[in-house]
């Protein structure tokens, strides 16, 4: 009964801070649940500090690494160009897409203001990452490997020390 108790109330916990996957999941709104927006308050955009912007590009590019390694974990990159995709990496090449598409977005997202010495980089890396995106929903469309466009690479690398990360590839445990 209690681990029903604490289930029951670890589910309203993450309704209530927002934490479902978009699709509401049955759960409605009341009037009494204050509203949740990842994007601008009315009182205008989060300038986020060094730190700030620190967890925040963690918490998002540690998604699209993520959907990078299953990829890697296909063994797509040991494929030939134009050899036929299996179902598991036609899969992980549309959830990769999915997910740095929605990271681009995440990183553009108007209602956070990066620090100055990133800006730019963000603006690169978000921009990197959408093209990754376009390339990977093509090849798992084509059903055959391709090159897929770079990544984030020296620009990711750049925020990374910029805002006192560790190199690439590093942090995601920080989540």
């Amino acid at each position: 009964m209690i681990k029903g108790l604490l289930m029951g109330a670890g589910c309203v916990c993450l309704a209530l801070a927002g934490c479902s996957n978009g699709d509401n999941d049955g759960v409605v709104a009341t009037s009494e649940a204050p509203s949740v927006s990842p994007s601008a308050t009315p009182s205008g955009p989060v300038v986020l500090t060094t730190d700030q912007a620190a967890d925040r590009y963690l918490l998002l590019i540690c998604k699209s690494n993520g959907a990078n390694e299953a990829l890697v974990a296909t063994g797509y990159y040991d494929s030939y160009l134009g050899q036929p995709l299996d179902e598991q990496q036609k899969n992980a090449l549309k959830k990769m897409a999915k997910a740095n598409a929605q990271v681009a977005q995440d990183l553009e997202d108007e209602g956070y203001v990066w620090p100055e010495q990133v800006k730019e980089q963000i603006d690169r890396v978000a921009v990197q990452l959408y093209e990754l995106s376009a390339t990977a929903r093509s090849t798992a469309k084509s059903g055959e490997a391709q090159v897929l466009s770079n990544g984030p690479g020296k620009s990711a690398t750049i925020v990374r020390l910029k805002l006192g990360l560790p190199p690439r590839g590093k942090g995601c445990g920080k989540q």
